[in-house]
Order: structure tokens, then C-alpha cells, then sequence
């Protein structure tokens, strides 16, 4: 089946033991219906968010969440949607996380009421320890790559507005795992920061002080294996904003 869907999603590429790192991607079709499609292998990825797809995609046997295609093949369209677009197709979809559950579903939007941010850096080493070949095939060790998946971890502490939860007596606490992040936490490190505390503090700052400040939302989607829900996706445009120019500059 071909469909059109508007990217709102990549997340943190995951170790494949068979085809490598592998991105989750997400978004809305044509008829205002959740997609997961995958996989895509990080680095072969020429989309970005907000860039609308024509993919020719088949049911997943292997994932039973109804909102999952796996990708046959699939092109860029010309055409990107502008904040303004995206908040009219996101408005009418929002809901809260109990609601996607108690629907059945996988894959929604949520409007927080953020109340704190958990930061856990693991290390600040971005190097692959590993060695390289390099590509004239001959045994002596290239420089050592970069690590694809970053060493730290963001949960965002908060409550679903609008619709009702169970987050009201006691607030949800979620990992995020978008691509957005991981490549913050890059850049943050490759501009020299060695001080843990310091690169905490700016994590802090883009990531929860400075997004207290945007119209902000979370696109929420479930574990494969286990069904717990995680934050996939933001979308934080200006407060009352009819359009915006893109903030690629804070996340490279």
C-alpha cells in the first residue's frame, strides 16, 4: 500500500545483531492516522522531521502494534510542512497517556505539564573504544569512530493536560529517546565541555527550561517487547505561533 506521511519522529538508532544500527520512524498520513515504519539503517537517512515521505508499506507480521508498517521502499517528497500545518493536523490527535492505552493503541500525542527533568550521564566518552580498519583493507587501526548511541539518559517528569489521566495523582516519568537528543549531547561534548555538571546544566537548559517557554508536546509510543510507553518525539513551537522558522540551530 502506498501512503503519504509526514515525518514527526527518529529516534535513537538501536543495535540490530542481523542489519546494524537501525532507526524507529514515526508520523501522520495523509488521512490523520498514526505510522511506525522501519526499519531504516542510520546513515542511509537523507529525510528530517517535518519532511513528507511516499512509502510503499506492508503490514509488519513481527509487530502486532497497529500502527506499525515496515518499509518496502519509499521517496522524498518535495514538500516540507511548517509549524502552523503540523499543529493543525497534531491538535485534533491530542490525547493523554491512559487514552492510548485504554484505546488499544501504540503510538499518540500528549500535551505536558512538565514539573522536572532526570538527567543521568554514564560518561562523557563519545569514542568508539574499538578500532577500524580503514577502507584500503590493510591492518593497520584507523582513528577510532564516534559511539552512535550517546552515554546518557533524559526522563521528563510531568502530566498530561486536556485529557484525563491517571497522572493527576501521580505524575508520569518517561525516558525520550529522540535522535534530537542523542546529537545535543554530541555536539555539548564535541564544543569542549569536559566538567559532568556542566554538561548537565546545558542539557538542562535546552531541554527543559527553554522548553517551558514553547507550546510544547510529546509524540508518546510503546516499547516493542514490553508495551511501556516512551517518549519518542518533541514538537516545540513559539507560543501562539502561526509559523516558525526552523530550530535546527539548537539541535544539529
Amino acid at each position: 500500500m502506498i501512503e503519504q506521511i509526514l515525518v514527526l519522529v527518529r529516534a535513537i538508532p538501536e543495535l540490530s545483531k542481523k542489519y546494524g544500527y537501525l532507526v524507529c520512524v514515526a508520523g501522520i498520513n495523509s488521512k490523520n492516522e498514526w505510522r511506525r515504519l522501519y526499519p531504516f539503517e542510520f546513515g542511509s537517512i537523507k529525510f528530517k522531521k517535518k519532511d513528507w515521505l511516499e512509502a510503499d508499506i506492508v503490514t509488519n507480521p513481527k509487530d502486532k502494534r497497529i500502527e506499525s508498517r515496515k518499509v518496502q521502499q519509499y521517496k522524498i517528497l518535495d514538500k516540507r510542512e511548517d509549524d502552523a500545518g503540523i499543529l493543525k493536523i497534531l491538535k485534533p490527535l491530542i490525547s493523554s497517556i491512559d487514552g492510548m492505552k485504554s484505546q488499544k493503541k501504540s503510538l499518540c500525542i500528549v500535551k505536558p505539564d512538565l514539573l522536572g527533568i532526570d538527567i543521568k550521564i554514564n560518561s562523557m566518552q563519545i569514542i568508539d573504544e574499538q578500532r577500524y580498519l580503514n577502507v584500503y583493507g590493510d591492518n593497520n587501526p584507523t582513528v577510532k569512530r564516534e559511539k552512535i548511541k550517546m552515554p546518557f539518559e533524559v526522563q521528563y517528569i510531568f502530566k498530561c493536560l486536556h485529557k484525563k489521566c491517571s497522572c493527576e495523582k501521580k505524575p508520569h516519568k518517561l525516558r525520550i529517546i529522540d535522535l534530537e537528543i542523542n546529537e545535543l549531547f554530541r555536539n555539548i561534548v564535541k564544543s569542549g565541555i569536559t566538567d559532568k555538571r556542566v554538561l548537565e546544566e546545558k542539557i538542562k537548559k535546552k531541554l527543559y527550561e527553554f522548553m517551558k517557554d514553547r507550546d510544547l508536546y510529546f509524540i508518546i509510543g510503546t516499547h516493542f517487547r514490553f508495551g511501556t510507553p516512551i517518549i519518542i518525539g518533541l514538537f516545540y513551537p513559539k507560543k501562539g505561533i502561526s509559523q516558525q522558522k526552523s530550530l535546527d540551530k539548537f539541535f544539529v
